[in-house]
C-alpha cells in the first residue's frame, strides 16, 4: 500500500513538472517551426502553388502535451526537418482560436495533434491523427509527395 502511494506521488510530480515547463516548443521560436500561424489557408495554398510545394498542416492546441512532444521530437531530427522544408509550406493552426475551429470543421479534425498534407488546391493527400514516430511521419511526407509526382 505504501508503494502505491509513493508511486502515485512520483507520477503526479512528473506530470506536474511536464505541465509547468518554461521551454517554448510551440510556435515560431523552435528552430524547426518556421510555421506561418497568421495567414489564411488560401494564402498558404497560393504560396504552395507559386513555389511548387505541398502544404504540411499541423493542428494543435495550447494545452496539448502530445503536440508539444511531437514538436520536440521533430525538431531533433535533421533529416525529417530537411524533407519537410524541401517539399512543404508549413502551416500551424491552433484548433481552438482564430480560423482553427472553422478549419477543423472543413477538414473533419477530431483530435490533437492532427497532421494533414495538402496539394496546392487543398486536396488532402495524407492524414495522421495523434502521435507517431519520426520514421512514420517521414514516410507519410514521402507518400503524400509521391501522389503529386
Amino acid at each position: 500500500m505504501k508503494r502505491i502511494g509513493i508511486y502515485s506521488a512520483f507520477l503526479f510530480a512528473i506530470v506536474l513538472a511536464s505541465c509547468s515547463t518554461n521551454k517554448n516548443v510551440v510556435g515560431k521560436s523552435a528552430s524547426f517551426y518556421e510555421f506561418d500561424e497568421t495567414s489564411k489557408l488560401s494564402f498558404i495554398l497560393e504560396q504552395a502553388s507559386s513555389r511548387n510545394k505541398l502544404v504540411f498542416l499541423d493542428f494543435h492546441a495550447s494545452w496539448c502535451l502530445p503536440c508539444k512532444v511531437m514538436d520536440e521530437q521533430i525538431d531533433r531530427d535533421p533529416t525529417l526537418k530537411r524533407a519537410i522544408k524541401e517539399d512543404y509550406i508549413t502551416y500551424k493552426v491552433d484548433g481552438e482560436a482564430g480560423v482553427g475551429p472553422d478549419l477543423m470543421v472543413i477538414f473533419a479534425v477530431k483530435a490533437f495533434p492532427t497532421y494533414l498534407f495538402l496539394d496546392p488546391g487543398g486536396k488532402v493527400l495524407g492524414r495522421q491523427e495523434g502521435t507517431m514516430s519520426n520514421q512514420e511521419l517521414f514516410e507519410l511526407t514521402r507518400a503524400s509527395k509521391r501522389q503529386t509526382d
